[in-house]
């Protein structure tokens, strides 16, 4: 993909991928981004823009695990003629190190014509909600030095 990656020095790094599979007739566009100073302490900011980009009206929902709270939504769209699930959110770690991660998930199928089109709403968002659970963010400073739990 273009695009599918990318870097800014210590303030953010993204990865993007996306796969599909005829056989199970699902195709998946995914997205992360790791912020660390200056975004990752506005966690607002980054909503608001997922909420502009997305057309996201309903409340953030809350998660919390021991390495941080996370905040997400999701809505359904029509795109390219498919419906789509599209999850998104933002990850702030609870270390006091700025780190958060900004992430984007979305869930179609490949023939939507097709009888084997079915989708859970609740099967994809306990899916995607796994993935966030399992990040952990590392505590590593800029200049490399750990943060100890500062």
């Amino acid at each position: 993909m273009d695009n599918a990656s990318g870097i800014d020095g210590d303030h953010y790094e993204k990865l993007r991928f996306a796969y599909e599979s005829e056989e199970e007739n699902r195709g998946y566009l995914v997205g992360f981004q790791y912020n660390y100073g200056g975004n990752a302490k506005k966690p607002e900011r980054l909503l608001d823009n997922l909420r502009g980009r997305w057309d996201y009206e309903e409340e953030w929902k809350e998660t919390e695990d021991e390495h941080g709270l996370t905040y997400y939504g999701y809505t359904i769209e029509d795109i390219e003629g498919y419906q789509s699930y599209i999850f998104m959110g933002y990850k702030v770690s609870s270390q006091e190190a700025p780190q958060a991660m900004e992430f984007l998930y979305i869930s179609s199928c490949v023939d939507e014509k097709s009888e084997s089109c079915q989708m859970d709403l609740a099967e994809e968002e306990a899916y995607i909600l796994q993935w966030v659970k399992s990040i952990q963010f590392s505590g590593t400073r800029s200049d490399g030095g750990e943060t100890d739990g500062e």
